[in-house]
Formats: C-alpha cells, structure tokens, sequence
C-alpha cells in the first residue's frame, strides 16, 4: 500500500472515532488500535501510543463547551479523575511487563463486553437521595439543564464509583482506550446519575487519564510522531464534522416550516474568518456550498466593523445568496478579540415580501422579487435592533414560519459557536487553526489525486430549458464545456444562452458555483463509491473552476430577477455530467428529470396573513453504470426531501389525491434503465393559488451509450367540473378555484447502455412490477414473456435480440481537444 493510501485510510479511521468521541464522548480508542493492528498491522504498542493521542483530542474536544452549559460535574469528575489517573499509570506500567497477546486478548474482552452494554437497553436510576455522606463532604450533588429548567440530582454509592474508575483507568492505560462504557456504567448504574450527566463528566475527565498513561508511552519510545499527527488530525477533523451535524439537526428540530422541517431545504456550518467552508450539516448542498459566498457578500460593507455579539442577516442574490428566499444568519466567533470563524446557517422562508407569495417567475427585476437585506445586523453587540426585527417580521407574509424558522437559524449559531469556541479551549488556537488549514490541504490533495487520473481535455454537451416563464415555446440554451488538465478541471458556461427578462436566472456565487461543485464532487468523489470519506469543504472546491459569461442566464446582469434558479443550474450540472461520460463512463448516470418546486398559497381571514406551502415533487434518474435509475427521488444538487402528505392535508387547506409512480409511460430503456418520475395530484378545498418552478417538458432527460431518451414533463390544472386544462412548465400565481387540482407528472431519467444487454431477468422483473408491459418487452428488450406463465422463453428472446438494430450512438456530446479521451 503507498504511503498516501496508508494516510487517507488512517485519517478516515481516526475521522471516524473524533466524530464518534465528539458525538458520544467515548475515547475513539476502540477504532483506533483495531485499525492499526488489524487493518496496517501496526505494533500494538504504538498503536496504543497512537490511540491514546486520539483520546486525548476526542475525548476533550466538547468537554468546555458541556461544563459551560452545566452538564457536567465538575467536583464528582476531579474526584474520580484521581482514580482513573493512578490507574491509567498502573495499566500504562503493566503494559510493559505482559506480552502483546495479552493486551491483545483483555482488549478483544472490553471490546466484547462494550458492545453488550451498547445493545441492553438503558435504565435511568436518577434519584434525588442526597443522603451519601461521601457526596455530601464534597459537595458532589448538583443539578442539569432540562427542557423543563434545572433538575436536581444526588450522588450515590461514591466509593464503589472510585474503586470502578480505578479498573477503568488501568484498562485505560494498558489498552490506549477511553474506558467510557466502564465509566459511564459506573456513573450511572453505580452512582446513580442522570445519563447526560454521566456521559459529559466521562468526558471531561477521559483527556487528562489518557495523558498520564501517554507519558509513560512517550518515555518507553511507542508515541510516533507521524502516526500520532494523522490520528490527531482525524480526530479533529471529526470532531469539526460533528459540529456541522449538529448544527443541522438544530436546524431541522427546531425549524417552523414545513419547507424545513420536513423538505431540509435549509443548512448551516463553520467557516474560516474569510469565508473557505470548514465543515457544513448533511443537508443540501445548495444551502452550504452557497455560503461561503454570502460572507463574502456582507463583508463587502462590514469589513472592519464585525463585533462580538452580532448576528448578521443577508440575502442579495447579487453579492452571494442563493437566491434571495434564503435567508443566511451569521455569527461571528471571536477568540481573543480577533475574528476567527463564523458559524453560519440558511433556510429557505415561505415568503420574503415579493410581489407574489413565495416563489414566482415572471417577475420584473430583483427588487420585485424579494425584500432584499444586505449586509444587516439584527444584533450588534448582543442587542437586538428592535426596529430592523419588526420591518423583517411586517414584510413577510408568513410571519409565524419565518420568525420560527429565523429563531432556528439564530439557535443554530449560537450552537456552532459555543462548540467551536469550546475546541478553541481546549487545544489553543493555533492548534485548531492549522489543524483546519492541513484538514482542508488533505481533502484537496484527494480531489487533485482523483482528477489527475483523467487524462487531459476538453468535452461539452448541451441542452435546451422549456422557455423564460414569459416568452413561451421559446427555449433556452444551455451548454457546458468541460476541460481538465492536470488536477484541476474547468466548466465553462458560458455559450450558453443570455439572462433572461424574468426570474429565471441564476446568481453565479451563491447558486452556480455551490451547483457545479456538487457534481463534479460527486463524480469524483463519491461518497457511496469511494473508498474512503472525504468531507465536504473548502479544500475540495480548490481544484474546480467554474466560467459564466456575465450577462449569460448563469452569471445575470444586475438588476435582473434571479429568483427561480434550481431548473437552470440543475440542467448545467446535467449537462457536466454529460460531457464528462466519455472520459468516465462508470461514474456518471444518464439525463436526470427537473426538480419540480409547487408553492401553494392562500390567505387566512382570521389570522391577517399567508399560508404558504413549499412543495418539492419527486423527480428521477438516469441510468448509470451497473445500476438501474433511482425512481421517486430529488436529484442532482437538490438533495431534499418530500413532506408527507399527512402533513400537507393536516396544515393546509390541500388534499392529496394521488401520490405514486407514474404508469403511463414505460422506464427509458436501457441496459440499465432511468428512473420513474411521480404522479401527485392536490385538490384545493379552499380557493388559493399556485406557482410551478419546473422544466423538462420539451427537452427529455437523455440517453447515454444506446440508452433511450426519458420521458417529457406534463403539468395539468382540473377545473372542479374535472376539465383538465395542460399548461406550461412555469406558471405564476394561479388563481385557483375551490375543487380545483393541480396534477405533477414528472418527468423520466434516460436509459445507459444499449436494451439489447439488458440482463432478460431484470426486463422480467420490470413486468412483475407493471413497470413494462409485455410488448415493451418485446419491442424494447427483445424478451419475450408469456404473460400466462411469467416465464421468459429465452430461445425466441436470444433469436429476437440477434435481429433488433444496434443502438444509435449517443448525441450532444463529444470530445473537443486534441489528446482527450477517445
């Protein structure tokens, strides 16, 4: 193995255990060593040593952050970390004397008998008996933050706990462990603490028992200092990663809108004090990656005047938001009095104040778009400024999601801050600071080693959106040629068509850029393919370059709308994916369908505003290599979920009245066929209106390799009579009668590879699914099903697909630089 594989997969491991250690306070140790005497065959001394570098930074890295929010048990933890420390040393000292298949042996034992307390089910022994004359002399009963408030506690049993921590803290020592399930076992069957409580105090003492045994390790010579950086760097890099997990979570729990809560169409993360993404939420990427551009946005005009305690609102399309509906709430985090981070995040509001509710797409130029805040503070030095609250709140007309849904974002924040400003505590600043810096290098060397086994040039495809939401049966343009050389890779937009008089553009920093990154990442680095996991940050956007012609659809002049970019950017990303299948066919899919964005809406009497509801609807995939297209999923760089139509019936005056995959047409043929659009149809019980913010009904998801072109998009308004009137893929603001219905058919990924090499059981199973009828399969695949038996007849079959014609080639794509892949 080189030395770089061996790198990647020790970073990934300790990645792993400091995202584990963040996120549940064990010491990390148990990944560690397995990995290093298993998977590299490492001494089990230096993987010890190694191991025991890992649990001080896991261990440690949220422990400020949780005795500040008072979780933690100071007093108890100092008592019991005397215990733990003389064991860690008489385990360390032990370690010396017995042989490495000794330690080998009692290591697999706690490995055994952690995963049997991890599978029994927890009982919380939480008394509020102060009576222990032990917790009483020092003053070890206490309480912890609650929903509720603060809740009391008594400490019980106190020297069976130390005689516990004493055998935790020798295993600690003679394994390079945390020991965590023995003390967190011990704290909580012994002792009797609350579960929260005893986690937290595990982990506020694990750090300083791993380095009394890692002295004695250093001293004997097992502490390798290469080894230790990798595991270290890991370590905080999953450390980071938990950071923006957790984030995202707050995001969603405490979120308003069903556009959040359910959809995710919201993110947050860290990023470094001049923006380069450090870590971001497992939600869509259109959210995080857009970020970074944000701040460079509103620091544009605060530079210089950031203060502690300010919390910053922005949403100008035109210096780096998204589009203007989402809205990004920043914090900065000072250390020392310096700006070292902004913990950020963004959701996607109902309504900001435009013309129409929610999205439209014809509309005049930005400012009829949305209410546009720039670079505002709606904190500045921890107050609130009341009058910029109460504009923000009367401008919408949504008011009771949104406040929700910013009050989450602020949450959020102030989440990312005190984690991050905790990790701050504990290593100092210059150590988390070039930690991120190498943490961010390493993720870029990954992408660069990826792109350089390309071999150099240039491909292009192209494509055609269904028209403006204006001009209709007038399509647009959209091209991408794609070039790599060496470890960089450049897609140039910039033929295709000029921005548009409508709000079907799309803003180049905050929607292009994050857009075209996600794809190629997911080309190159694919999460699910990959060997190894390489986060999402600033250092993997180093080696892409993006070019949009300004005054193109994908780099719009001011003051043009940009409100309704999804379709555009999705249908460049589509076409990157394209150009690119010649050169690594295995890794790219077959045309993919439009996202399909319906924003219902009507107003409340009785309440003196909007309802509003966001809906995304199912699109598909193509065909990719080895793999059928997925059926009834967001695509490309959405990455949203559907809200479930319990919710929508519940909140709104909606009604689901179909729901499934579409059945009139037939899967775009393929030796792996394209994914299944939906169908969903809502009733209006109350009269409203609606906007459609979706494409593909001219222009189908293509084929690749032979594959067959997918299916079109059919949106159809039904009047309550049931007349069915189609209409076009983009419609603003349509009023909507009650009994009427709007019905989404979606449109169909395109097939990969030629039918005729479509394994004969995979058409069958296609028919058993009533996904084909027996005549597609003939005509399609040149499988002959006898749809009495359900058997194939494979002679015929075999003699049919002998006589069928060889595939078309596949057009729109071609390799247009001397010396690139034939």
């Amino acid at each position: 193995m080189h030395a770089a594989e061996l790198s990647g997969l020790l970073f990934v491991g300790a990645f792993a255990a400091g995202l584990l250690g963040a996120l549940t306070g064990l010491g990390g140790g148990m990944i560690i060593v397995p990995l290093l005497t298993i998977g590299f065959g490492v001494n089990i001394y230096y993987a010890i040593g190694a191991s025991l570098i890992s649990v001080i930074a896991t261990s440690s890295g949220a422990a400020a952050a949780y005795v500040k929010e008072g979780y933690t048990n100071i007093r108890l933890g100092m008592f019991l970390e005397i215990a733990t420390t003389i064991g860690a040393l008489v385990g360390a000292f032990i370690a010396g004397m017995v042989s490495t298949n000794f330690i080998a042996i009692v290591f697999a034992g706690v490995l055994l008998y952690s995963a049997y307390l991890s599978g029994r089910p927890r009982v919380e022994h939480l008394t509020l008996d102060m009576s222990d004359r032990w917790a009483q002399q020092f003053r070890m009963n206490s309480t912890y933050p609650t929903a509720e408030g603060l809740r009391a506690y008594g400490v019980q049993q106190v020297p069976v706990g130390f005689a516990l921590m004493l055998l935790a803290g020798v295993l600690s020592g003679l394994l390079g462990i945390g020991s965590g399930a023995v003390k967190v076992l011990a704290m909580d069957n012994a002792m009797h603490l609350p579960f929260k409580v005893s986690t937290t105090t595990s982990n506020f003492m694990i750090g300083v028992t791993a380095a009394a045994s890692a002295g004695v390790y250093l001293r004997r010579g097992y502490i390798d200092p290469g080894l230790s950086f990798a595991v270290m760097l890991g370590v905080l890099g999953g450390a980071l990663q938990s950071i923006g997990l957790e984030m995202g979570h707050a995001l969603k729990r405490m979120a308003y809108s069903p556009a959040a809560q359910q959809v995710e169409d919201l993110g947050g993360g860290l990023f470094t004090a001049d923006g380069r993404e450090i870590c971001e939420s497992d939600t869509t990427p259109m959210h995080i990656g857009s970020i970074p551009a944000y701040i460079r946005g509103f620091m544009r005009r605060l530079q210089g005047s950031v203060n502690p305690g300010d919390i910053i609102i922005h949403n100008n399309p035109y210096h780096g938001a998204s589009h203007s509906p989402d809205l990004c709430v920043a914090i900065p985090i000072f250390e020392r009095g310096d700006l070292v981070a902004w913990s950020a995040s963004t959701i996607h509001l109902s309504d900001t104040g435009g013309v129409f509710p929610g999205i439209a797409i014809d509309v005049h130029d930005v400012w009829a778009e949305s209410k546009i805040y720039d670079s505002l503070k709606l904190y500045e030095r921890g107050v609130r400024n009341e009058q910029l609250w109460q504009f923000f709140v009367d401008n919408t007309r949504t008011p009771s999601y949104v406040v929700g849904d910013t009050e989450a974002m602020i949450a959020a924040g102030r989440l990312g801050e005190r984690r991050f400003l905790g990790l701050l505590a504990k290593y100092g600043r210059e150590t988390v600071m070039a930690a991120i810096d190498e943490f961010l290098d390493y993720c870029e060397r990954m992408m660069r080693a990826q792109i350089e086994l390309v071999p150099d040039g240039t491909w292009e495809a192209d494509g055609w959106l269904d028209d403006d939401g204006r001009n209709r049966d007038v399509p647009l343009y959209v091209k991408a040629r794609v070039t790599i050389a060496g470890s960089e890779i450049t897609v140039d937009l910039s033929e295709s068509c000029d921005n548009v008089p409508t709000g079907f553009n799309v803003p180049f920093g905050g929607s292009v850029l994050p857009g075209i990154y996600t794809v190629i990442r997911s080309i190159f680095l694919d999460e699910a393919t990959f060997p190894e996991f390489i986060p999402q940050n600033d250092g993997i956007f180093r080696p892409i370059n993006v070019i949009a012609r300004e005054g193109s659809i994908f780099n719009p002049t001011f003051p043009r709308s940009a409100l309704s970019r999804v379709c555009p950017i999705m249908r460049a990303s589509d076409c990157a994916i394209q150009a690119l299948a010649d050169v690594v066919p295995d890794r790219v899919c077959a045309g993919c369908s439009a996202v399909g964005v319906g924003v219902y809406t009507g107003y409340i009497p009785e309440q003196g505003e909007y309802w509003v509801h966001v809906e995304i609807n199912e699109g598909s995939y193509g065909g990719r290599y080895g793999k059928d297209g997925l059926d009834a999923i967001d695509v490309l760089t959405v990455n949203s979920r559907n809200t479930p139509i319990e919710e929508t019936d519940w909140l709104f005056p909606l009604h689901t009245e179909r729901y499934e995959l579409r059945d009139d047409v037939a899967p775009a043929p393929g030796r792996w066929r394209g994914g299944l659009g939906i169908v969903r149809e809502n009733r209006f019980t109350k009269g409203g209106a609606f906007t459609t913010e979706t494409d593909r009904a001219y222009d189908p998801p293509a084929g690749l390799f032979g594959g067959r072109s997918g299916t079109t998009l059919r949106l159809t308004k039904i009047a309550p009579d049931g007349t069915a009137a189609p209409l076009y893929s983009k419609n603003t603001n349509v009023t909507m009668e009650p009994g009427s219905a709007l019905r989404w058919e979606q449109s169909c990924g395109g097939g990969y590879g030629d039918p005729r090499e479509r394994e004969p059981d995979a058409v069958l199973r296609d028919w058993l699914d009533e996904f084909i009828t027996t005549e597609n399969a003939l005509e399609d695949y040149g499988v002959v099903i006898d749809p009495a038996t359900g058997k194939i007849d494979r002679r015929i079959s075999a003699a049919r697909r002998a006589s069928m014609p060889a595939a078309a080639p596949r057009p729109g794509a071609n390799n247009a630089a001397e010396g690139g892949a034939p």
